[in-house]
């Protein structure tokens, strides 16, 4: 018997949502707790666990969100456990996933998983909404390119590692040829003579274990939803690992969330790493917001330089503007 997440006690007896995994063996009735590796699903309760053949499903649930109405959410991803390797992965669905859920039915017929009815909360209703609808999950495999998931399954696993990568105190297993590959950072270092190349355990100082935990699952199976609390330092990590596929996911990301009070760190950002296209986005948006940005910490904070360049930016605005008016006048 498997049991993944749910709703527990920490050990100040203070209610919270878990995501750990345990596996009662009903023939010597003992508990274990296996060590997985993979991208681990958030903590969850109120979703459903469906075994179909070697992996097992995980849908939907409710989960703590400190923004949210009641400080509860409710998602609506897929994730799967590869029962022998003790692996998470999230496997592609080819259509939309169902509306977010929690408190669902779900069934196994076949390879197929039927997902019944649920209830999510309503932020314009302040209520509940019970749903009554039917989706199938096909877990049969379909034609065509299974190399996310496969290589999904070898993502911080030992299984013929060769180096582990210390970011934070926290140990990434992992593989030189995905990396090297995958990396320009890496296969310089690889290729360049230096001493990590004989070397089981490379240590990584200024990026943070949740940051490269995104970076090496998207080196090995390109993902691509890039988390918006994490994007700035995700950013700073992918230009220093020489990962440009995800620069460049991260900057579509910050870019799209620039706002009032992100926007100067934002731009510092820019300037430290030299991306000239960000850093015009940045004072551009300051310029045309500029009496709420001026108010806040973060321009206070902006040095010397990038003050002149966003002062630059106001009188090319103004200049623009008197330059339309007049060619505006009779």
């Amino acid at each position: 018997m498997i049991v993944f997440g749910g709703a527990g006690l920490d050990p100040d007896d203070r209610p919270v949502n878990l995501n750990d995994l345990h596996v009662l063996n009903t023939e010597a009735m003992a508990w274990s707790q296996p060590a997985v590796s993979g991208r681990i699903p958030q903590e969850r309760r109120y979703h459903s666990s469906s075994v179909v053949g070697d992996q097992m499903y995980v849908f939907g649930g409710q989960y703590y969100d400190v923004g949210a109405d009641l400080h509860f959410e409710c998602d609506n991803a897929v994730c799967m456990l590869d029962l022998e390797s003790k692996a998470w992965s999230c496997p592609e669905v080819e259509q939309a996933n169902p509306l977010r859920r929690a408190c669902h039915a779900a069934e196994v017929v076949g390879r197929r998983i039927f997902l019944v009815g649920g209830r999510y909360w309503d932020v314009p209703e302040d209520d509940y909404i019970f749903m009554n609808d039917i989706h199938v999950l096909d877990t049969r495999p379909t034609v065509g390119s299974t190399i996310r998931s496969d290589w999904a399954a070898f993502v911080n696993s030992e299984l013929l590692s060769d180096l582990r990568v210390i970011s934070g105190g926290r140990t990434f297993h992992s593989h030189r040829v995905v990396l090297a590959a995958r990396s320009s950072y890496f296969r310089g270092m690889f290729e360049s003579g230096m001493r990590e190349v004989n070397q089981s355990e490379v240590t990584l100082d200024d990026i943070s274990p949740e940051v490269f935990s995104f970076a090496l699952d998207h080196m090995y199976t390109g993902r691509e939803d890039v988390p918006s609390e994490h994007s700035r330092e995700l950013f700073a990590a992918a230009d220093f690992l020489g990962v440009d596929h995800l620069k460049l996911l991260c900057m579509e990301k910050i870019e799209a969330d620039l706002a009032i009070d992100n926007v100067c760190a934002t731009l510092s950002v820019a300037e430290a790493h030299s991306v000239t296209e960000l850093r015009s986005v940045c004072v551009h948006f300051i310029v045309h917001h500029f009496k709420e940005v001026h108010r806040t910490d973060g321009f206070k904070d902006l040095s010397r330089d990038l003050l002149d360049l966003v002062h630059e930016g106001i009188a090319a605005n103004l200049e623009l503007q008197t330059r339309q008016s007049t060619d505006a006048a009779p």
